[in-house]
């Protein structure tokens, strides 16, 4: 070997050699990284003004902004006053303005963000967005005062007088679900809140969830055993809770398509519950499959008249509506339904087929309630001839109450007649599901046609 013949002389030289050519080569690296790090440094002040932007552009985008939201353009708005709070990421009163902005736009989430990053910058800011938050619940805009709360709640879990702000915003914004959530959160931070159980009580009594209440009152009973509220409430509710048997056997039958017995039984429990909207929904599931249309269309009504936002409702009666060809009540039904539901593809697609049929002036199939199916456990419906109906009759109506009815006596007693559902439902100021319900129940006369005088040569 090579090594092995040199001297030792040589050999000491060739270790040093070695060792100082590594030693250049480090010195080097540390030199290379040095000044990538002092040219970092550098850079940053440098980004920074390249953030800034002059005030002729800053007056711009403010006045821009202010103009979009005046127009109520309000992406546009928030994309000139984002443009901003990029220059001056901790400015208030930019943050303020956008999350305002947001909640304009429908977009909550957005809002509460900007919100939660106003506390982080100045978390004395809480006491101002309380006082918002409130004044915006007093004013009934309780959208806004739900997204305020909603960021406040993030550092402020336990504060129970929020959390009753925000279920009552909720509940005044028909949205049940997200109010109980929160009174249970101030029974778990306090079980002996007698106000959150009874508020809970009112929300599941509303919907029918009578079991629901029964719960809640028990839980209630075992903390305030001397509530007087407490207690009257559990004892009513007692009184009225439907028989857990019959549901079962509704049910049962109506798995087992024993058509007959579960309309029976599920009147049975409409009777002791009117207000459970799943009863409805399983009669007239129960009514559609014998062929009793008629009475199916009733019971989705009347969901809509206990609650106005189920969309299913509306969609189930529009399916048989248009399955019996009766295309301007399935217009008028999806129509209510895009009013819950205006982004709903789907719900805008069947619309505009609908639209598309009628534009072609396809024959309306004859009422389908003069051919449904009868049997004992139907809801008769029979028509009404508004020419010559009696007062029993328009009181069969369930849509009509006394002043109405006494109304309609006296306009048709004075000479008024009407030729068509619009013109009764405008004298009468019917909703539109009122009138979906009724419109193939009356006979209106036919109208006049108008007579043409001989005319006069002069």
């Amino acid at each position: 070997m090579w090594w092995e013949e040199l001297s030792l002389f040589y050999k000491i030289k060739f270790i040093v050699l070695i060792f100082a050519v590594c030693c250049g080569v480090i010195y080097v690296l540390l030199l290379l990284i040095s000044a990538m790090i002092q040219n970092s440094a550098k850079k940053k002040p440098v980004n920074n003004k390249k953030q800034k932007i002059n005030e002729n552009e800053v007056q711009k985008h403010f006045q821009l902004a202010k103009e979009y939201a005046e127009n109520k353009e309000w992406k546009k708005a928030i994309w000139e006053c984002t443009a901003l709070i990029k220059a001056y990421p901790e400015s208030l009163d930019l943050l303020y303005t956008r999350a305002d902005l947001y909640n304009n736009d429908g977009q909550n989430e957005n809002s509460v963000n900007d919100y939660k990053k106003i506390l982080k910058i100045n978390p004395n800011e809480i006491e101002i967005l309380k006082a918002m938050a409130k004044k915006s619940s007093a004013n009934r805009q309780y959208q806004s005062a739900m997204i305020i709360l909603t960021a406040i709640l993030e550092t402020e879990s336990q504060d129970i007088d929020l959390l009753y702000l925000r279920a009552d915003s909720y509940i005044k914004n028909n949205d049940f679900k997200n109010a109980v959530y929160d009174y249970l959160k101030i029974i778990a931070i306090n079980n002996k809140e007698s106000d959150a159980y009874m508020q809970l009580v009112s929300i599941y009594n509303s919907t029918g969830s009578y079991q629901a209440t029964k719960d809640i009152l028990k839980q209630a009973i075992e903390v305030l055993p001397d509530n007087e509220k407490i207690n009257n409430a559990y004892k009513h509710i007692l009184s009225i809770l439907p028989d857990t048997h019959l549901e079962e056997q509704a049910q049962r039958h109506l798995e087992q398509e024993e058509w007959e017995q579960a309309i029976s039984d599920f009147s049975e429990l409409i009777k002791l519950n009117p207000k459970k909207i799943e009863y409805f929904y399983a009669r007239a599931s129960a009514y559609s499959a014998v062929g009793n249309l008629g009475s199916a269309i009733r019971d989705y009504m009347k969901i809509t008249e206990i609650n106005p936002h189920e969309v299913d409702a509306y969609l189930f009666s529009a399916e048989i509506y248009n399955y019996v060809q009766q295309y301007e009540s399935t217009k008028q039904v999806l129509e209510l339904a895009l009013i819950c539901r205006p982004n709903d593809e789907n719900i805008k697609q069947a619309y505009n087929e609908v639209i598309e049929i009628l534009s072609q002036e396809v024959p309306q199939q004859p009422d389908f309630i003069d051919n449904v199916q009868n049997s004992s456990n139907t809801i008769p419906l029979q028509k009404i001839n508004i020419e010559n109906c009696t007062i029993e009759e328009i009181q069969s109506l369930e849509c009509f109450d006394n002043n109405m009815e006494k109304k309609f006596i006296e306009l048709r007693n004075s000479g008024k007649m009407w030729y068509d559902i619009n013109s009764f439902a405008m004298d009468f100021e019917l909703q539109p599901h009122q009138i979906v319900e009724i419109q193939d129940l009356l006979i209106f006369p036919p109208k006049p046609k108008t007579k043409i005088g001989r005319k006069l040569d002069i």
